[in-house]
């Protein structure tokens, strides 16, 4: 496929009859051209795909204008790229979702990657191949995404984000995992822990006017009691959880970030955890799109630029329009 790609996108004459093609077929509406993927883009295939299938029946007279035509894809080639794109264009999809850089993305990667392979197994290729590139596919992602829920980060931020809670979990240890980590944080910001030493509210130890050989024993079983006292607090549910349970999920398009701001007053204690783990980014894309930004800004021919110049260029790039205006 890249091949003939390359083929008709590099020939005037292939180019013009491609156009041609399309403007004799659809009077009024623009002519499309063929796009190629780019290697460090993995979501651009499925659209190169795409737009090829689509252009299918005007392949061949843009092949026959050119110099040295090449073989097009036959019927049973083009039924497996159709199969290809039915598989990889809901991973495209995914991987559009956890790159964004205007909403919190951390909370998103465990109910997507469970999406992602509830997707793919419903799929049906109707090709050989495109069954053994399902079935590649799905292995690919039970070896990358195994036991993915227990990384704590990401089942912290998903537990915690108010539009997924605990539902989008698909591994009900990890749920009882993630509730009581995030419960301990809670605990540990209104409660000191409780260290070896004998509590000071304890009752006071008899003591008489000569030592006993049971003195040790009393210390110990005091302390064992005051242990047994604090891991009942530690394992019982924080009250705010339990009220954060007790709120409807919000809706996928709904801002976290925001619905925890308004939460601040009535879960003062969850909320700057919450925030901690709501403000994460999944990936390194928008640290990636930034220093494409700034090589793109230093250029051979704007090599003059300082670093504090360059901060400043690269900043004002990365601002919205609505951050402009809302100033």
């Amino acid at each position: 496929m890249h091949q003939i790609i390359n083929k008709i996108r590099s020939s005037s004459p292939a180019s013009d009859a491609l156009r041609k093609a399309q403007m004799e077929k659809n009077p009024g509406k623009a002519p499309l051209q063929l796009i190629l993927d780019i290697e460090i883009r993995w979501t651009t295939l499925p659209s190169m795909i795409k737009r090829y299938l689509d252009l299918e029946k005007f392949i061949y007279v843009a092949m026959s204008e050119c110099n040295s035509p090449i073989d097009v894809l036959n019927r049973e080639e083009q039924l497996i790229m159709s199969d290809v794109l039915l598989i990889t264009e809901p991973i495209a999809r995914a991987i559009e979702y956890i790159s964004g850089q205007n909403y919190p993305t951390c909370g998103l990667i465990i109910p997507i990657i469970n999406g992602l392979e509830k997707c793919i197994q419903v799929l049906e290729p109707s090709s050989k191949d495109g069954i053994k590139f399902k079935e590649k596919i799905l292995d690919s992602i039970n070896l990358r995404f195994k036991d993915f829920e227990f990384n704590s980060v990401l089942a912290n931020a998903t537990f915690l984000d108010p539009r997924y809670k605990k539902d989008s979990f698909r591994n009900p240890m990890a749920v009882i995992k993630a509730q009581s980590q995030i419960n301990s944080e809670l605990i540990k910001m209104v409660k000191k822990p409780v260290d070896d030493e004998v509590d000071l509210n304890s009752p006071p130890i008899k003591k008489t006017k000569v030592p006993d050989v049971w003195d040790l024993d009393d210390e110990s079983r005091i302390v064992e009691k005051n242990r047994k006292k604090a891991h009942l607090d530690s394992n019982a549910i924080h009250p705010e959880l339990n009220q954060f349970y007790q709120i409807k999920r919000l809706e996928r398009e709904d801002d976290p970030v925001q619905f925890w701001r308004n939460q601040k007053e009535a879960l003062p204690t969850i909320y700057p955890l919450a925030i901690k783990y709501a403000v994460r980014l999944a990936t390194s894309v928008p640290s990636e799109r930034m220093f494409s930004n700034a090589g793109l800004t230093k250029t051979k021919i704007r090599n003059r630029l300082d670093p504090d110049h360059l901060d400043m260029i690269v900043f004002l790039h990365s601002c919205e329009l609505e951050d402009w205006f809302s100033i």
